[in-house]
């Protein structure tokens, strides 16, 4: 995991330009970084950013908050009951079910909403991909793997680039990274593991 300051002198050496060059603060390249790690962040489902977070229910309660930055949630088949995600328009319709065993449920931003709410407290986990975390000082560390920092430092070379008005330089480091990103998201197809939104295996149907 590299350091912002690291992957600012790899910026300002690709694009040649040096930290005293007026055409670049620091913090217009803070927020290039940081647009560039979010963009290349949600191009793929990268095992890095796989998290869990755990919940009990509450007798009735059908919203439960998330602490992390879900991104996006994971739904696939195991061996327990797995709950599918669904949209609002046909949770709207299941809202005025009973109560009972869980089926379903909409995650909204970092609120996961059950449907039909449960009957009974039951332990749940949450499996998801995350949003990668933001850098805001020159020690903090980029949450993904040092393979990662090229296609992060191509990014932030391409809107830098835009920045300074040299097209051909953008084009250049576009191209480069359209094929690296093309190779990496094929490397994190062939190497993903399933895994789902569980409960335990001692609910009854």
């Amino acid at each position: 995991m590299t350091t912002e300051t690291l992957l600012f002198a790899a910026v300002r050496a690709r694009c040649n330009l040096a930290a005293t060059d007026g055409r670049l603060t620091d913090a217009e390249l803070r927020i290039f970084l940081n647009s560039a790690i979010q963009h290349c962040g949600t191009r793929e489902d990268w095992p890095w950013h796989r998290a869990s977070a755990s919940f009990n229910t509450v007798v009735d309660q059908a919203a439960y908050g998330l602490s992390g930055r879900v991104h996006r949630s994971i739904t696939i088949p195991s061996l327990d009951l797995v709950l599918e995600e669904i949209t609002l328009r046909r949770a709207i319709a299941n809202s005025s079910a009973a109560s009972g065993v869980p089926h379903s449920y909409v995650l909204e931003y970092n609120t996961i909403t059950l449907y039909p709410k449960p009957s009974q407290v039951w332990s749940m986990t949450h499996h998801y991909y995350a949003f990668a975390d933001a850098t805001t000082t020159g020690s903090d560390a980029v949450d993904s793997p040092n393979m990662f920092d090229d296609l992060i430092v191509l990014k932030t070379c391409i809107y830098v680039a835009e920045k300074i008005r040299d097209s051909e330089l953008a084009q250049r480091f576009d191209t480069t990274f359209r094929d690296e990103m093309r190779e990496a998201k094929s490397m994190a197809t062939n190497s993903r593991a399933a895994i789902g939104i569980n409960v335990r295996d001692d609910w009854v149907l």
